[in-house]
């Protein structure tokens, strides 16, 4: 079972890897920075219960 600390830091470095792909795709392919960015608007949706 998913604890929702685990879910926050889970985010935390989903989050930290967004910018850092963006940053380093920017002016190369921003597809993996958009998927990456997605992925963290899904799984917080999914896990907003953890946050309230």
């Amino acid at each position: 079972m998913i604890t929702c600390s685990l879910v926050k830091a889970f985010l935390f470095l989903s989050k930290f890897l967004t910018d850092l792909a963006y940053i380093i795709t920017f002016h190369l392919d921003q597809t993996s920075s958009v998927h990456l960015f997605m992925f963290r608007r899904i799984a917080q949706r999914r896990w907003h219960r953890c946050f309230v």
